[in-house]
């Protein structure tokens, strides 16, 4: 993970993206990867890998962030993980085709239900200390 990570950022994978985008070239990312092309997302939508870095990075960019396995947008093809790699290579190849999209994906509505997540103990601990800490410094005169 930490080696697509480090493309989010590398100057060469921006740069060629941004030409591709500026020359209307098709693109497609997937998985982790996706957040590298955000720059050539603004507006458009994305299916990504669901990490909340991810979904931050891609949203400060314009990006619209869809909860759907496989989208389409203008010349973008985006997927959510390796399962729908054999789905995303066909929406490619119809892209590059100029062909129409194959797969229509919609979101189900579906909201997970269930408790908020509980902090692991170690978390929750140095929690307690910042805020013990915050608020000695709030009462400071």
């Amino acid at each position: 993970m930490a080696g697509c990570e480090a493309f989010w950022d590398n100057t060469t994978v921006l740069n060629t993206v941004k030409a591709f985008n500026n020359a209307g070239k098709p693109i497609a990312a997937i998985c982790i990867s996706v957040p590298a092309i955000r720059f050539a997302a603004v507006g458009k939508r994305v299916s990504f890998f669901p990490l909340i870095r991810s979904r931050d990075l891609l949203t400060q960019a314009g990006a619209i962030c869809t909860p759907v396995a496989l989208s389409r947008d203008q010349n973008l093809v985006t997927a959510e993980h390796q399962m729908a790699s054999e789905m995303m290579a066909i929406e490619y190849c119809a892209l590059l085709d100029d062909k129409p999209d194959v797969y229509h994906f919609q979101d189900s509505g579906y909201v997970p239900q269930g408790r908020p997540r509980k902090d692991p103990p170690a978390l929750a601990n140095i929690k307690a200390k910042l805020a013990a800490a915050q608020g000695t410094a709030q009462n400071r005169p």
